[in-house]
């Protein structure tokens, strides 16, 4: 080594420089991804308030008709129609009966019609007679349309019957009967006596609406077991699907009457919650101001609270979930709220059109938080599940 010369030493990176080195190169183009390539979502439908909004289960008070087992039931008035105790809602068919007696009954009343034409009615014509005819023709037309072993078919038939009982009363009242005639008429209330024997009547249990569907999901769930939910039970129910079935698909034969006076909400809570106390809450299916009472809080934490709710319960029959929220809620459709752009002709999304990128107007109905709901300036301008871009 020479006199008076120095060598530098080498300067040499750990391991871990180079980590840094490249967890700051992934930061930094991730940053550089995020401004600069536009984000999007899909347009959808939703809610939202000023305040926490909770999901509640729908409780009805009901009252309960338990029919024997039977070979069928036949509606009378149409699923959720409001009822007065006592009125007649339906028939059931008891265990054991056959179609084939009803069809008999029906032959029967055909054959007394058809004799009743050829002998004393053939010369004679009443617009009466005309009328009833015509719809008797009708009735049987229709009939033809449907399965012997289908609802539909008994009642039709059930109609069939009604109408030949109005002429042949009609004709019994002007027209004489001879001997053959009045054996037909007796051989036909026997057979109506022993007709009326297998079909009885369903009467509603109390004023309210009528529900011909159990729902699988909440078959356990009404006003007298609310206060025994927990909270992990609410979340249960929850997160299952509402399944309907019409009663004539199941074992179950229980006809429910819904109060009309009030509903029960069971939602998943926390903070100081006692029984009695009078809440104010709205929902996203009438959006009112609801006046509740707290009925029962079961735990600690997260607490299961059953509140009742005094509003107009025909708004809730199609309802078993339903958000709640102590300040108003406003459902329409949602988008993030920055991805709203303001312009010379106001207020815009960037939505995908046919195939393109495309300035859509909207009108800001509300925003909370990072959600604004919208709608479309134009009516016919279809939003709900379009994608919108960020820019």
């Amino acid at each position: 080594m020479r006199a008076g010369t120095s060598y530098g030493r080498k300067k040499r990176f750990s391991p871990r420089f180079f980590v840094i080195l490249a967890v700051l190169t992934v930061l930094i183009a991730g940053t550089v991804l995020f401004l600069t390539v536009p984000r999007s979502v899909h347009a959808s439908y939703g809610t939202i308030s000023d305040g926490q909004i909770t999901n509640a289960i729908v409780i009805f008070s009901e009252a309960q008709i338990e029919l024997p087992d039977n070979e069928r039931i036949i509606f009378d008035v149409p699923n959720n129609s409001e009822v007065q105790a006592e009125q007649i809602i339906g028939q059931y068919y008891k265990k054991g009966y056959v179609a084939s007696a009803f069809e008999a009954y029906v032959n029967l009343r055909q054959n007394i019609v058809a004799y009743q034409n050829e002998v004393f009615l053939k010369d004679i014509y009443q617009n009466e007679l005309n009328q009833y005819a015509i719809e008797i023709d009708t009735v049987l037309t229709e009939l033809q349309n449907f399965d012997s072993a289908s609802n539909d078919y008994i009642t039709v038939n059930k109609r069939l019957s009604e109408v030949l009982a109005a002429r042949q009363e009609y004709i019994r009242s002007n027209y004489p009967a001879d001997e053959y005639l009045q054996s037909l008429y007796d051989e036909e209330s026997e057979r109506l006596e022993a007709l009326n024997d297998w079909i009885q009547p369903i009467r509603a249990a109390g004023n309210g609406y009528v529900s011909w569907y159990d729902n699988e999901a909440y078959d356990n769930i009404n006003v007298s077991t609310a206060a025994s939910l927990t909270a992990s039970d609410i979340k249960k129910l929850l997160a299952q699907k509402s399944i309907y079935k019409n009663i004539n698909n199941s074992n179950d034969f229980t006809v429910r009457i819904i109060s009309e006076e009030y509903i029960y909400a069971a939602a998943v809570m926390t903070g100081d919650i006692q029984p009695g106390r009078t809440v104010t809450l709205y929902t996203d299916v009438s959006n009112e101001a609801l006046q509740g009472t707290v009925v029962s809080v079961n735990g600690t934490g997260e607490k299961a609270v059953v509140i009742r709710l005094e509003c107009r319960v025909g708004d809730f029959l199609e309802h078993r979930i339903v958000n709640i929220s102590q300040s108003p809620l406003i459902s329409g459709l949602t988008v993030p709220a920055d991805y709203v752009k303001s312009g010379p002709e106001g207020e815009y999304v960037l939505a995908q059109v046919g195939g393109e990128k495309a300035e859509v107007g909207v009108r800001v109905i509300a925003v909370s938080g990072d959600t604004a709901v919208v709608e479309p300036v134009e009516e016919n301008m279809l939003l709900h599940d379009t994608v919108i871009y960020s820019k």
